[in-house]
């Protein structure tokens, strides 16, 4: 595994380290990554502190599970959200000065070793904005409005 640390992760895991990999399946791994933890820079946005490691992971895996993926390229990108009895709730704080609550996240994986990270993102951001084929699974499942979905393929905050 070229000197990575790997782990098989598991709900009831209790000690999730940065830096580490963990094994979702048999095809994708999901490394923690401290530069989008703590405060945001101009360049970096970050998870919010009551999203823990475990919370990170499984929004993950949520994105996975519902296939809110795309292949750009030779590249997979996911969007997730952050659910709370199926309704949307922040997850993390935009780059600074700003400091937007954000409510999605992107997925990112490694073409080398097929293991992925994530961050949040703002979505009204075109060069960060969810497919338009996941924004329609949203609002299918009914995460989001028909409104929102309208707004949200327009890069319009609605969230």
């Amino acid at each position: 595994m070229g000197g990575r640390n790997v782990a098989t992760y598991n709900t009831k895991m209790s000690n999730i380290l940065v830096g580490n990999s963990y094994d979702i399946n048999s095809t994708n791994s999901y490394k923690i990554v401290s530069y989008h933890r703590g405060a945001p820079t101009k360049n970096k946005s970050v998870w919010i502190g009551k999203v823990n490691y475990h919370d990170e992971i499984e929004c993950f895996i949520l994105t996975l599970n519902k296939n809110w993926i795309i292949k750009k390229g030779s590249k997979m990108i996911g969007w997730g959200l952050h659910l709370d009895h199926n309704q949307i709730i922040q997850l993390g704080i935009g780059t600074s000065p700003n400091k937007t609550p954000l409510y999605v996240a992107q997925f990112k994986r490694e073409i080398i070793n097929n293991e992925w990270h994530g961050y949040p993102i703002d979505y009204t951001n075109t060069n960060e904005s969810p497919d338009h084929d996941v924004i329609e699974k949203w609002k299918n499942n009914e995460y989001i409005s028909k409104r929102q979905e309208n707004k949200m393929k327009r890069c319009l905050e609605c969230i």
